[in-house]
């Protein structure tokens, strides 16, 4: 399904404040993996603030977020996946692997008992599951997360939040992504300009809007 969001803010707790998010736009298309560049730096909380919105899990301060044109947040929220979003979705750097699996399955609606943690960390290469989540490979991570939230019912937009400040190789998160654009999911990536112009070449997204780039290679 394609994805559109058109100058959505999300406002700041209150009138007083600056709104968390700054009127931003991005076209997501299925099959393909954007990226979205997010707030001069990085923004944690811009990050959040759009990954909420995309997902229906926010208040617009305006602009729209139509997803195959519709844009009932209850719609948003059916089929759009918000991964790995901190203080939202991202597990805890010092649970066991298991029980982070376990905690995912459970948010993707997907049989959660400890089998079924342990057999999504075989099929990932880890086979020990009582191992701290934060000592795996930030890319293994992140292609754990982005698969658990893919076996989700109607799951139909994947929205990714920050994954390079995990550090490691973006290429390796980046490859997962595109795993699942494959599968004919629309991917989207929020992440720092920086992290977009490694994997893609220079992006210079405005104050006001952010640009998105899609990749259709990366090298290895």
């Amino acid at each position: 399904m394609r994805l559109i969001a058109t100058d959505v803010t999300v406002p700041g707790p209150s009138p007083q404040h600056d709104p968390l998010l700054p009127p931003t736009s991005l076209v997501a298309e299925p099959g393909e993996v954007t990226l979205v560049p997010v707030g001069p730096e990085g923004s944690a909380r811009e990050a959040t603030a759009l990954a909420l919105a995309l997902g229906g899990a926010v208040r617009l301060g305006g602009g729209s977020v139509d997803l195959w044109g519709e844009s009932d947040p209850h719609v948003l929220r059916r089929h759009v996946v918000l991964v790995d979003v901190e203080g939202v979705t991202a597990p805890e750097d010092a649970l066991p692997a298991t029980a982070v699996v376990r905690e995912q399955l459970v948010l993707a609606r997907r049989p959660s008992r400890g089998t079924a943690a342990r057999r999504v960390l075989l099929e990932h290469g880890v086979a020990d599951g009582s191992v701290r989540w934060d000592t795996l490979d930030p890319g293994d991570r992140t292609a754990i997360l982005l698969d658990v939230a893919a076996r989700r019912p109607d799951a139909q937009v994947l929205v990714l939040a920050g994954p390079d400040r995990h550090g490691g190789d973006p290429r390796r998160w980046y490859a997962a992504a595109r795993a699942q654009a494959d599968t004919v999911l629309t991917v989207v990536v929020l992440c720092r300009p920086d992290t977009i112009a490694a994997l893609a070449g220079p992006v210079t997204p405005t104050a006001t809007t952010a640009t998105t780039a899609s990749i259709e290679e990366v090298p290895a």
